[in-house]
């Protein structure tokens, strides 16, 4: 039995609207894990005190279901194994009853090194259609390094992130977004500020007028309190 709570802090600008704070309760029970998070959204303008409240439920490796309080919306993943091909599949279903999140996922392993994962976007689905699939790929080269590739058919944009591990405390990532047409830098670091990671990030659109300008900063910190 583990109850875990996490304050969260987040920075996106000087102004006090760039300014979030929020916090996660979980309560695990071998393998049932229940979580809370409510952020500070309902403090904000005419908002409910229930916006920015979820409330999930999961068993490892059968299911998760969130209840979004605010906005009356659950939302549903289920997880289940198949062998296709002497492959071991590893599958995910996702369905929002008020979202756009409707799709199922198939994640194999290529060799030691490569996964590979396949997306099948079932929202508004009427059709077969390839243009409802995407795929990512993740080369893990070392325990320094990884990469990973994806490529969604529906928009026709290719995007990349590159992972290197500093050390035990510090990480960078880079990522590039075609469709969006941005580039971003994250420093994710495990030790400043006591447990719990600090997140610095970096995003530039890569148009001519964005190089031209500053790039957006956000930090955040999350607590990590083990009760």
């Amino acid at each position: 039995m583990k109850f875990d709570l996490k304050p969260t802090v987040h920075l996106s600008g000087t102004g006090k609207d760039d300014v979030s704070a929020g916090v996660t309760a979980r309560f695990d029970h071998n393998d049932l894990s229940v979580q809370v998070r409510a952020s500070d959204q309902g403090l904000r303008g005419n908002g409910s005190l229930t916006d920015g409240l979820v409330v999930s439920a999961r068993k490892d490796g059968h299911f998760t279901f969130a209840y979004d309080v605010g906005h009356d919306a659950p939302a549903f993943h289920f997880l289940s194994n198949a062998r296709v091909a002497n492959k071991d599949l590893r599958l995910k279903y996702t369905h929002e009853v008020k979202g756009k999140a409707n799709h199922l996922q198939a994640r194999f392993d290529v060799d030691d090194k490569t996964s590979a994962t396949v997306g099948w976007n079932l929202h508004g689905f009427s059709a077969p259609d390839y243009r409802q699939f995407n795929l990512k790929l993740n080369y893990q080269h070392d325990d320094k390094w990884s990469f990973e590739p994806s490529y969604d058919f529906g928009s026709e944009a290719f995007a990349a992130r590159v992972n290197h591990n500093l050390d035990d405390d510090n990480s960078l990532s880079l990522h590039y977004d075609a469709h969006a047409n941005t580039g971003s830098v994250e420093w994710t670091n495990h030790s400043l500020g006591g447990p719990g990671a600090l997140r610095v990030s970096a995003t530039s659109s890569l148009s001519d007028n964005g190089l031209k300008q500053m790039p957006n900063i956000s930090a955040s910190k999350v607590f990590d309190l083990e009760l």
